[in-house]
């Protein structure tokens, strides 16, 4: 009987973790001196035929995620868009592992059904793709219109991405401009901690504008390093970048005092003092008295009445934001860059880094692979005016270079 419909009939009869992923043929069971089964003596199956029968890499940035769980799920080397998990060794309690892996990494939930009907990785991956939710997006338009390739631009830290409106004046009309914002910022969304997972969810928000590359992608801040990540997983699928920009990122990020746990009061009081809203020596010391009492009401209503956030800011779009800063530290501290074939473009706040290290960090990481373009001001006024303008024309030339 072939294997193939062995394994049918015995999906129709058995659960599926009863089902064998393998099966050996053998002239007699082999037997012990006593004439027992001797276990011990059975061969070992040969898998090689099952992982190299119409191998096939992933292409998406789904299936990817999807060999890379498969792999250590099912402890299998490698893993193709065309293999099936069940025949790889799947079965119903790794099934509801990899559902609750895809909750983390791609922040989505996939019901367990999917999978028992849709086994073969392509196949899941699609349907993964389906299950995202179009309203979830977290890409904006900022100026779709364009006839070259669009420039997609990651938010830094907080999650907001008001400088690439800042910047769009002075970027080239003849391209499509795009942001995208953290997620966690709207109502209902769990922020995503992950750097790797942060990447392949944008990734896919940005494949939803433009299927296939050549691609263009820049950040500023933080949001520099999850474009490096994104260009990373775009080089893993054989896509090409065509141009990555960093704004005033670092190659590496040291988080100063990390907090293990997410504690809202000590997190907005570090953001208040280091984003320099509180600069007052007196409001600083009262922020940092408020703050180890640990109550954020009575924290937040005296940032309110000295006036130093708008007054109509409520408590919990207030939460979600510390929660999103909080988050993005936990991804910068556990992310390590490593390099990759896409130049970059470094464009250094020449006030902060001329004293130490213009290329903050990213020469020993890139070595030759690396152009740094001096601005002028410090990390925040690297996007006030002039120094935005100069910023806007230095990004535009270059990609008017790699086109």
């Amino acid at each position: 009987m072939p294997i193939d419909i062995l394994k049918t009939y015995l999906r129709l009869a058995l659960p599926d973790y009863m089902v064998p992923s393998a099966f050996v043929v053998l002239d007699e069971m082999p037997l012990t001196v006593n004439g027992k089964f001797d276990r011990k003596r059975l061969p070992a199956p040969d898998m090689t035929e099952q992982l190299v029968k119409q191998y096939e890499p992933p292409r998406t940035e789904v299936e990817h995620v999807l060999v890379g769980i498969w792999q250590d799920l099912l402890g299998v080397e490698r893993v193709g868009r065309n293999d099936d998990f069940f025949e790889l060794g799947g079965h119903s309690l790794l099934a509801v592992q990899l559902i609750s892996r895809l909750r983390t990494r791609l922040g989505i939930e996939i019901p367990l059904r999917i999978l028992f009907t849709k086994s073969i990785l392509r196949d899941f991956a699609i349907e993964i793709i389906d299950t995202i939710p179009r309203n979830q997006s977290n890409l904006v338009a900022i100026r779709p219109e364009g006839i070259t390739c669009p420039l997609f631009m990651i938010h830094p830290r907080g999650g907001q991405i008001d400088y690439v409106r800042a910047l769009a004046p002075w970027l080239s009309n003849d391209r499509p401009l795009y942001g995208l914002h953290a997620i966690g910022l709207i109502e209902g969304e769990t922020p995503i901690a992950v750097m790797e997972d942060i990447a392949t969810r944008y990734l896919h928000e940005i494949r939803s504008i433009q299927k296939i590359g050549p691609y263009c992608l820049a950040g500023y801040s933080s949001g520099g390093m999850i474009a490096y990540e994104i260009a990373n997983q775009l080089i893993k699928c054989g896509e090409q970048v065509l141009y990555l920009g960093l704004i005033d990122t670092p190659a590496g990020y040291n988080i100063e005092n990390y907090l293990d746990d997410f504690n809202e009061c000590v997190v907005f009081e570090r953001e208040l003092i280091s984003s320099g809203i509180v600069t007052n020596p007196e409001e600083v010391k009262e922020i940092n008295m408020l703050s180890a009492f640990n109550e954020f009401n009575i924290l937040l209503n005296y940032v309110r009445s000295r006036q130093l956030i708008p007054q109509d800011l409520d408590q919990e779009t207030v939460k979600r934001y510390l929660k999103v800063c909080y988050t993005t530290d936990k991804a910068l501290q556990e992310y390590a860059p490593k390099p990759i074939s896409v130049p970059i473009t470094l464009y250094a706040a020449s006030d902060e880094n001329n004293s130490f290290d213009i290329a903050i960090g990213w020469e020993s990481v890139m070595g030759g692979n690396l152009k740094v373009v001096p601005i002028d001001g410090d990390h925040r006024t690297i996007l006030d005016r002039p120094n935005i303008e100069w910023l806007g024309k230095a990004i535009s030339e270059a990609l008017a270079c790699v086109n």
